[in-house]
């Protein structure tokens, strides 16, 4: 019981972004005046699996955007609970996927 759209979002979510990678600290952040740049190693075997989800959702009949959307709002949500620098790279990461799917 719950929310299915949450689940794949989370999911979705952990194909991006995962301890390993965190812990290794394979992700940057640089923040000037008027720019901010962000970036992640994403290892390919996950990035094959994100295929096959987006690829899930979509023949399943679930809405791939909103998924793109929570994906989004989680990172941002859970930026605060997460120590520096990694907490700036969630939180810019999440507002630019946000601005990705609703612009």
């Amino acid at each position: 019981v719950g929310d299915l759209y949450y689940d794949l979002a989370k999911l979705n979510h952990s194909l991006v972004i995962n301890h390993g990678i965190i812990n290794s600290n394979l992700f940057k952040i640089k923040v000037s005046e008027n720019l901010v740049k962000c970036d992640i190693l994403q290892k390919n075997s996950l990035v094959e699996c994100q295929k096959y989800l987006w690829h899930f959702i979509k023949r399943e009949g679930y809405d791939l955007e909103r998924v793109k959307i929570l994906t989004a709002l989680i990172w941002l949500n859970m930026s605060p609970l997460h120590h520096h620098p990694f907490n700036k790279f969630l939180y810019y990461f999440g507002k630019l996927n946000l601005w990705k799917e609703i612009r």
